[in-house]
Formats: structure tokens, C-alpha cells, sequence
């Protein structure tokens, strides 16, 4: 069934009854790197089960679509009729735009927000109600072609539409507080930037090295004069406690530490085999409207 997939997380809900799908939310994290997908019983506010799987190195992209398709319709759970259906995507490419600024704009002058859109791939736009601004970024038509077919009902948003919106309430809720937050994936990450409650900086950087991501963690920093020994900072994503990586950067700042789950959501004791900082977006994507 997993073809070019390889599954590198299964948390199972010891209440999760395969069968009810048609009272329960199904949200799905996507890249060209692979998936993970979760199911959330909505009455009762609990996550019940989540799987990840990577898209196996060497297999061309353009594959990637069609493998998606053939993999989801040979897992009869995940072909549910399930309540609500909610896709997060990401692309290196994504333009944040004030809301006044866009409204007053032309369809014909998206692109000069945006530059160019990939062949092959459509523009797409997120509003991000707590930020006040629009965030633009290519989706693939192909990927896109899938998805309706599999899911009609669905609703699509960018991985930073979630993340912006759940940090930026947490912050203004006071349930978090700091003035950076790095979102550390295999091969790229997420660097934001916050002034009090306010987002000042977003955006995304690939790497291969660990000294790449520290060049441009501190190349931005010096950019808007600030000492990271003033600073407090959020972990989230591939990053442990106990990794060298963490020593690394809990040296250079004030405080270091990891983003934490919502409490709207329960989760059973099965997601503790898994960092509370991890898989934030997938998390928190039914917050976000």
C-alpha cells in the first residue's frame, strides 16, 4: 500500500473506532517531501490518531501527485466520509500582503506581489484574519486535480497561514511568550519574528548543514540589530532536548524553548511518544479559520 512512502510515525487512540469517520475532522500536512495526516473527534474536542510518512528520496516530483492518489485510495480509513477535510501545504514561496494593500488590488497585479508562479502550479490566497494580511503562494494544479477528486469538500491553506495565526493568538492570549520562533524541518526551516504580540519577520530558509540555518538565523537578527542574548526563543519541529543542535542555540539566547500543543485539544497518552512540539501544524490546523 505505502509504494514510494515510507511510514515514520503511527499513534493510534486506544478509543479510536475505525468505522466513525463521519462525525470526525481529517487534516492532512503536505510537501513534496511527503505527508502526515490526523483525525480529530470533534464532540469531544480529542485527537485520535496521526500518521506521517516521507516521500522516499530519488523519486522524481512530478511522480508525486499520482503516488498520493494511489496511496490514499488503497487506505480505506482515510476515504472516510468525514465530517470536514482540511489540507495544509507547503511551498518555499509565500507572499504576505496587508489586507488594504491586497483588496485594493487587481487579480492582474497578484503577480507583482508574488513574482513568478511555477509552470504547472496556480496561485492560491490564505487570509490571515489575525495578522491582517493575505499570504499568496503557488499550489500545484496537479496535487490540486488529486485532492478534489479524492475529496471534494476540502479547504486548502499554507502551512504559514497556520502557524502565524495559532502563534500570533497564543501571544496576544498570553499563553505563550517570546520574540522568536524557529520551525525546524528536514531541509528547511520557518524563522519568525515578533515584536510583543506583533509579527515583524516570516520566512523560510533551506539548508543542508546546521551552520546554514545558524547563517541565516543570525544574518537576519543582524539585520534588524538585535543581540540574541536578549532575546527569548521558541523551538518547534525536528529538534530535541537532549540534540547538540539545541545546545547550540540555547547558548546564544536568553531563554530557549519548545512551542507548545493547544489546549483546546485533548490527546490520549499515545501522542506522548511523540515531541509536544512536533507536528504543530497539523495540530492546530482546525484553529485556524
Amino acid at each position: 500500500m505505502s509504494g514510494p512512502f515510507r511510514k515514520t510515525v503511527s499513534i493510534v487512540d486506544k478509543q479510536f473506532l475505525p468505522g466513525s469517520e463521519r462525525n470526525e475532522i481529517l487534516s492532512i500536512e503536505l510537501s513534496l517531501d511527503g505527508f502526515s495526516f490526523a483525525i480529530l473527534d470533534p464532540r469531544h474536542f480529542r485527537y485520535l490518531m496521526l500518521e506521517s510518512y516521507q516521500y522516499e528520496p530519488g523519486i522524481p516530483a512530478a511522480d508525486f501527485p499520482g503516488h498520493l492518489e494511489r496511496f490514499i485510495s488503497d487506505y480505506p480509513l482515510l476515504l472516510g466520509s468525514f465530517e470536514r477535510i482540511s489540507v495544509a501545504w507547503f511551498q518555499p514561496q509565500f507572499t504576505l500582503v496587508p489586507a488594504d494593500l491586497f483588496l485594493h488590488s487587481g487579480r492582474d497585479s497578484y503577480h507583482h506581489f508574488t513574482g513568478d508562479i511555477p509552470q504547472g502550479y496556480e496561485l492560491k490566497t490564505d487570509k490571515l484574519n489575525n495578522l491582517g494580511a493575505y499570504g499568496l503562494y503557488p499550489f500545484p494544479e496537479m496535487i490540486r486535480k488529486r485532492i478534489e477528486f479524492l475529496y471534494p469538500s476540502h479547504r486548502v491553506r499554507h502551512t504559514a497561514t497556520v502557524l502565524i495565526e495559532n502563534l500570533l493568538s497564543a501571544l496576544r492570549l498570553g499563553e505563550d511568550k517570546t520574540d522568536l520562533v524557529l520551525y525546524i524541518h528536514k531541509g528547511h526551516f520557518e524563522f519568525l519574528l515578533f515584536e510583543g504580540d506583533r509579527l515583524v519577520f516570516y520566512n523560510s530558509f533551506a539548508y543542508k548543514a546546521f551552520d546554514d540555518l545558524l547563517y541565516f538565523l543570525f544574518f537576519v537578527l543582524e539585520q534588524f540589530q538585535l543581540d540574541p542574548h536578549k532575546l527569548e526563543a521558541l523551538l518547534a519541529g525536528e529538534i530535541s532536548l537532549d540534540a547538540k543542535e539545541y545546545d547550540y542555540l540555547a547558548q546564544y539566547f536568553k531563554k530557549t524553548g519548545f512551542v507548545g500543543r493547544s489546549d483546546v485539544y485533548k490527546y490520549g497518552p499515545e501522542f506522548d511518544d511523540i515531541p509536544h512540539h512536533t507536528f504543530f501544524n497539523l495540530l492546530h490546523l482546525n484553529t485556524c479559520g
